[in-house]
Order: structure tokens, then sequence, then C-alpha cells
């Protein structure tokens, strides 16, 4: 009587060799170890503690690496993987890939290999600390010694099948008896490993929070500072930008605010369009649908949709065309003067420099020329000059990163300002004023100061930050934001898309 021979056994089911869940391209495999080999972040180190205590570890941060770069991961057949990889590494990325927080960090990590290598250096580094908390060390090695042993079995199945020897059958029946048996307990390894992760799914969820914070860090300061391409060049630059953006404190406030408006500005040049003889103007979001763009009226055209049209007004999304308004100065350079005080120290210095750096964006795609004047009360304000084609990051970088402290003084910076168009072949320029403090002006200095504007043609635009009252600006600002009035977003939009990007 034939052994009943507990499942299909044949020559496939031996080869149970992959390491990864995640199919690869030649591409993709050349990228990460490109990565590997270019950004220091202490893979090397975490992958070699790793491996002694589970040796599919490497595999698992390169398979989370693909399942947040490529654009649709593909998985291997689950009977292709290593034990070790079906028992931790598939359960740990199918929690992975399930998570609520993956759809975010894919969006972020898609295509940008050093976003993802950002993070995927994150979680490894999470995933180590905790490591031993997911690993049932004494059910894994049973469940690989049993493997093995299954394995061997079920070779020496295939051979005595294969020999037709009469004088085989019992010990056939034996080995069935014995896959059955191992199958079983296999099966209940199997359902305590997976247990055992589960119930500390908590450390997966910490690695991914912490990969999630990393990429977006990643992804801001290449928005912010980086170059968008992925040549070797720009990926050697993006990495040194990376670690120097990384280690200064005030840069990294200051890139929670730039990428997102350096968007903005970005947007509004995708945006903006020739009209008539060629001046430009923007489709901007409001609630005037008296310069509503043609498609937006379509929502009347039906009671159904009316509401729609309603809604838009009400939320002040309507799409419409830039009012034309009246230019003082045509659009020229910028100088930014920028209160210094100690009261603007932490997030109200990051998000001014983040808005000064953005107009100097435009100013340099318009071939134009940008200062920042920084001021205090104590000390002679501080000038950066960015002339056209004439500085470098560095330069940049040194503005970003400077801080005075001290007490609130606007003459001397105004003054300052108006040497500058004056002297410094500054032209046709404007003035936008950031502070947080009130600080009175004299009479004959507000009066003097709007003779010369007037001379200069100046138009100064003045924002103040904080809870300081906009009475100290009024007499020589043209116009006044208020962050207690308005959001810091919504300025930062309408100073980029207006009154300086009417030209981008």
């Amino acid at each position: 009587m034939k052994p009943n021979i507990p499942s299909t056994i044949d020559n496939d089911t031996m080869q149970k060799a992959n390491t990864h869940v995640l199919r690869s391209t030649r591409i993709e495999r050349m990228i990460y170890d490109d990565l590997r080999a270019q950004v220091k972040t202490g893979l090397d180190e975490i992958e070699a503690e790793s491996t002694a205590k589970l040796d599919t570890f490497p595999s698992l941060i390169q398979d989370i690496f693909l399942s947040l770069y490529s654009i649709n991961p593909a998985h291997y057949d689950i009977d292709t993987l290593t034990t070790n990889t079906r028992q931790f590494n598939a359960e740990i990325l199918n929690y992975f890939m399930n998570c609520n927080q993956y759809s975010n960090l894919k969006s972020l990590c898609e295509g940008h290999e050093l976003v993802a290598y950002e993070a995927v250096n994150e979680f490894a580094q999470h995933m180590l600390e905790q490591l031993e908390k997911l690993l049932d060390a004494d059910a894994i090695d049973e469940l690989n010694a049993l493997e093995r042993r299954q394995s061997e079995l079920k070779a020496k199945v295939i051979e005595a099948m294969e020999s037709n020897d009469p004088a085989d059958a019992d010990s056939l029946l034996v080995m069935a008896e014995n896959i059955t048996e191992n199958e079983q307990q296999i099966e209940k390894l199997s359902r305590m490993i997976s247990r055992n992760i589960r119930q500390n799914k908590d450390v997966i969820q910490s690695a991914i929070t912490s990969a999630m914070e990393k990429a977006q860090e990643t992804s801001d300061i290449i928005k912010s500072w980086g170059n968008g391409n992925s040549s070797p060049v720009a990926m050697q630059q993006n990495t040194e930008l990376l670690h120097r953006v990384q280690s200064s404190q005030k840069l990294r406030d200051i890139i929670k605010y730039l990428g997102k408006y350096r968007e903005i500005f970005d947007n509004a040049r995708k945006n903006s369009f020739i009209y008539g003889r060629g001046e430009k103007y923007d489709i901007v979001l409001g609630n005037d649908f008296t310069r509503a763009i043609s498609s937006e009226y379509a929502y009347l055209s039906m009671p159904e949709t009316m509401p729609l049209f309603v809604r838009k007004v009400q939320r002040k999304t309507l799409k419409q065309y830039r009012k034309r308004e009246r230019i003082t100065k045509g659009y020229g350079d910028i100088v930014i003067c920028i209160d210094e005080s100690g009261s603007m120290a932490g997030g109200s210095i990051a998000w001014a420099k983040a808005v000064a750096l953005v107009l100097l964006e435009h100013a340099r795609k318009n071939n134009r020329s940008c200062a920042m004047v920084r001021f205090t009360s104590t000390d002679k304000p501080v000038t950066h000059i960015f002339k056209k084609g004439k500085y470098t990051s560095d330069d940049v970088f040194n503005f970003a990163e400077s801080f005075l402290g001290g007490g609130t003084d606007f003459e001397t910076p105004l003054t300052q300002a108006v040497t500058l168009i004056e002297n410094e072949d500054f032209e046709n320029a404007d003035i936008v004023f950031i502070t947080d403090g009130a600080c009175r002006i004299s009479n004959e200095f507000a009066e003097s100061f709007r003779d010369k504007s007037k001379q200069l043609k100046i138009k100064v635009t003045g924002i103040i930050i904080g809870a300081g009252t906009n009475f100290s600006l009024e007499p020589f600002c043209e116009k006044v934001y208020h962050l207690n009035q308005m959001n810091g977003d919504s300025i930062a939009s309408d100073i980029i898309t207006s009154s300086f990007g009417k030209e981008i």
C-alpha cells in the first residue's frame, strides 16, 4: 500500500531561497547600492549588529526601501521565501504597507531615492533598538530546525518514491507521518511568532512614525535647498546639503516653512499667463465672482451644481483672475529688513527668513538683486547683498544661520535700506519690513522717509509677527500684514504671488 504523502512534494518546493519579499529591478538595486556607497548614515553598522540577531534583517531594510521608492512594488510568491523571510520580514513588511501612515510616507518617498533612504535608515535604527521584543528567538531557531528537517525528509521521500522499491514502503510511511507531525509543529510555531509580532506592533509603529518624521524633514530640506534632479553630481550635492542642514537647528527651523513657500512660488510661476501686450497675471483663489474664470460659471448652469458655486464663494476657493493693481515701481530689486531682536528667536525668525529666502529666489529667477538688512537696537545693521549671479550657496547659508539678538530700532535699518537703493545700484527696488515689536519712529523721520520714498518711488510692505500692533509701521508702510489677523501661510502666499510675484 502506498503511503499518503501529506502535501505535493517536488523539486520546486525545495528551492525556498528568496530572502527578499519584494522583487526589485536591476536599476532599483543599483540605486540602492549607490545610496549605500554615497550616503554615510550608519546603515552598515546597523545591519552588521542586526544580522547577529536575524540574518534576514538587511533584506528587510532593502524591501522597506523598495516599498517606498518603487512605483508598483511587486511581491515574490510566499512559497519561495526562506523561513525567516516568510515568518518575520513578510509580517513586518505587511504591517508596514498596510498602516495608516504608509500612503503619506510613500507620497514623500516615491521616486525620491534620498528621501526614501533617509526614512529607511531611521526605520532601521528604531527597529534595531527594539528588535529583541519582536523576535521570539527560541521559536525562530526551533522553526528553522524543523524547516531544515522537513526539507531533508521531503528529499528522502522524493528519492524513495522515484526508486519504486517495495522495501521502502515502511520507511515512506514513517517519513510521511514525520512530515505531517513537523507540519503541525511548524504551523504552531508560525502562529506563535506572528502573535508575538502583533503583540509588539507598537515597536513597528514607533519606527514608522520616526521614519515619517525623517522623510518629511528630508523632503523639506530638498525642496528648500536642494537640486531636484537625480544625477550623480546632484545626488552628491543633495547629500552634502542634507548633512549641513541636519547639523544646524536654525536651518532645520527654517525648512519647516521654506519648502512649502517655494512650492507656492513654483506654482505661481506655472499658473501665470500672458495677457494683452505681454503683461503677466495669475489665477488665484478668492470669492470675487466678478473676476471668476469662465469655467467656474459652469456650476451655475444646472440647479444641482449651483450649491457648489456658492460653497466655493463662501470658502474663498473660486478660481479668479488677479485684479490689475497700481505698481509704484517696476518689477525691481528687493530690500528686506528683518528684525533680529531677542524676541524674534525661534519660530518667528525662522518664518521671517523663509519668506526672505523665497523672495531672494524670486529675485534670482528674474535676474534681479536682493539685500537682507538684519537689525536690532544695539548694533549697526548687518547687510547681506545678493547681486545678480554674484553670490554662492554659502552666502545664503551664512545669512540664514545668523542671528543678532538685542532690542528694536526701526529708523536705522530704514535709513540703511534707502542708502542701498541709492548707492548700491539697486534698480526700482521695494522694501519688505518684518518685525515683531512696536517701536515708534519720530515724526521728523517719518516725514523725511515718506519724501524719500516718493522721490525714489519705493513701496514698503510691512509684516508684524506676534503680539505687536501696526501703529508703528503705518507711518512708513503702504501695506501692513499682521500675523494676529492672518495665517502666516496666507501672508507668505500673498506676498510671494502679489507684490513681488507678478513677473515670475
